[in-house]
């Protein structure tokens, strides 16, 4: 299975981080901090336990992503409004989307955007 991490910031980094450090292929998209992370790699500080990844699948644009069995939406809700267009590229007809953001009540608007994301792949 592979996985993509949308939301690449403390909660993102920590799971995405995990399932890598687990040996899964993880694909992470990057904006501001992608020329860092590509040169320094992942480091995750966790009450858990510390890791350091020194290479992981950076992806500065969601183009140059492939797509996935599982998606980690990790954005903040306010820019759920992106997601038809975050998700299109990556987005395969059995792929499972997974939210892990703060908000209530944000599960629906998923499943409307599922909807539309899907039909763009079927138009």
């Amino acid at each position: 299975m592979t996985y993509s991490v949308i939301g690449m910031g403390a909660i993102g980094g920590y799971y995405g981080g995990r399932l890598a450090n687990a040996g899964l292929e993880v694909n992470f998209l990057l904006h501001s901090d992608y020329a860092y992370v590509v040169e320094h790699g992942l480091r995750v500080d966790s009450c858990d336990g510390d890791f350091y990844l020194p290479h992981i699948n950076a992806y500065h644009t969601l183009a140059d992503m492939p797509k996935t069995d599982v998606i980690l939406v990790a954005l903040k809700t306010v820019n759920n409004h992106l997601l038809p267009e975050l998700l299109s590229p990556i987005i395969r007809e059995d792929t499972v989307v997974v939210l892990i953001q703060n908000g209530i009540g944000v599960e629906a608007d998923l499943l409307n955007i599922r909807y539309m994301v899907f039909r763009l792949h079927h138009a």
